[in-house]
């Protein structure tokens, strides 16, 4: 300290009443922080004699010495601060810096009146918090430098950048009966399955779904959420209403985490085509609560995305209505097709003497079906259309002897303000994405 010039000495106290940290200081200075540290303590120490603070603090302000020893002080005539009250008016940035000991003093000083003569005794109250770093500096900076470096934050959506679709298709597309967290031995049943096998087949049919729906003017895109997507319901490994085991793989954490990453890429994906997508929460029998479960946790991840919203209503049908269009959803364990029939003429009442078309789409079976119910007049009837699935048997389905399966697949159905239009098919394949690699992990 003995040989730092005079003209340094006075930038420090200049820089330190302006504000700056010791760290800007040295950087603006030439010099070492810690020099700039060492000379701030020695030479403005914060308290006099037996704790009293210097004649020159001011009451009510922060005195803030975060930088060179960790402490913040405030002088108070009516009361000691409490630790929120300290953070809130010196700013402190909890993210770094965690309280560690707070002390109060009081004693009896004199206060000048303003508008008379003389002064008035009163009590001073001292509060000092002594602060701590949560991680070490040197590590903090790194932290940040790295994040900085190598992590970048989601865009915000362009709504810019697409031109507006004024005449498009309406796309129902979901992921039926995908049953990622069930187990195949092939030594027992003859294929393999397992939640990775799972992943790859449904982030390559995303992938090639996006292909085949690109070249149309898509205006709004329907996905059922649930459905069965993951198979077992809970930590116990059953269904939802069921007794017995099902065939899984391990833990339900690594299901429910990977299964997240594909349905959030299956929407992330379908936003590069269209700039309204719905999903819905439409029950499984075998994962009711883990599948609303998902649908919220997707909903929240694109709450401010305007262009994702979310059905979470309780009803296990939905009913979508684009132009003369009447779409109907349900899973299909519960109820019987003509069950649903009655269903959906009352429920979606209102929009059915108006709707020039209407299906009603379906799954639990997993393979394709469909069936026309025709009306009294000749073939304005309802459509029920049963939905494939890419999910191979486990022991379960193949003690049944539930064997022989069609080609596993995920079908998009195209419909315009008249009816249907066409559907598009990706077949399952499980070639490895760069997405599946340890899906369910945070690093």
């Amino acid at each position: 300290m003995a040989g730092l010039p005079d003209e340094t000495v006075a930038s420090i106290i200049k820089l330190r009443r302006s504000g700056f940290s010791t760290r800007e200081i040295g950087k603006q200075l030439g010099i070492s922080k810690s020099v700039v540290a060492n000379y701030i303590k020695k030479h403005q120490p914060m308290g006099g004699p037996a704790g009293e603070p210097p004649p020159a603090m001011p009451i009510g302000t922060p005195v803030d010495k975060l930088d060179v020893d960790g402490t913040i002080d405030v002088l108070k005539m009516d009361r000691p601060i409490s630790v929120e009250e300290m953070n809130k008016l010196a700013r402190v940035d909890t993210r770094v810096w965690i309280p560690y000991i707070h002390r109060a003093n009081i004693w009896q000083g004199f206060y000048k009146l303003k508008d008379q003569q003389g002064h008035r005794k009163v009590n001073m109250f001292q509060s000092r918090i002594v602060y701590k770093r949560l991680i070490a500096e040197e590590l903090h900076d790194a932290i940040l430098k790295f994040t900085r470096e190598h992590v970048k934050p989601l865009p915000k959506p362009d709504l810019k950048k697409r031109e507006k679709v004024q005449d498009g298709y309406m796309v129902a597309w979901g992921l039926w009966d995908a049953h990622i967290g069930s187990y195949g031995w092939n030594e027992e049943v003859g294929t393999d399955w397992d939640v990775s096998l799972a992943c790859k087949r449904i982030f390559n049919s995303v992938d090639d779904m996006i292909i085949e729906l690109k070249g149309y003017p898509i205006k709004k895109i329907v996905m059922p959420i649930g459905n069965d997507f993951m198979h077992f319901d809970s930590v116990r490994m059953k269904t939802a209403f069921g007794e017995h085991f099902l065939d899984t793989d391990t833990r339900y954490a690594k299901v429910y985490l990977s299964g997240l990453k594909c349905l959030s890429y299956m929407v992330e994906r379908a936003l590069e085509i269209c700039d309204d997508i719905e999903i819905l929460y439409i029950p499984g029998n075998h994962d009711t609560t883990s599948s609303f479960t998902l649908t919220v946790t997707l909903a929240e991840r694109f709450r401010n995305d305007p262009r994702v919203k979310a059905d979470l209503s309780m009803n296990p049908r939905k009913y979508r209505v684009f132009g003369g269009t009447l779409l109907g959803f349900d899973h299909g364990a519960q109820a019987k097709p003509n069950q649903l029939l009655l269903a959906f003429s009352t429920e979606a009442r209102q929009h059915w003497s108006q709707s020039t078309y209407r299906e009603i789409q379906i799954g639990d079976k997993h393979q394709r079906w469909e069936k026309v119910f025709e009306g009294v007049v000749p073939t304005n009837g309802v459509l029920i259309r049963r939905n494939p699935s890419l999910c191979n048997i486990d022991s379960w389905h193949h003690n049944k002897a539930l064997v022989g399966e069609p080609m596993k697949s995920v079908e998009a159905w195209r419909y315009d303000k008249i009816g249907y239009r066409g559907s598009h098919v990706t077949w399952a394949r499980d070639e490895n994405h760069p997405g599946v690699k340890d899906e369910w992990r945070r690093k």
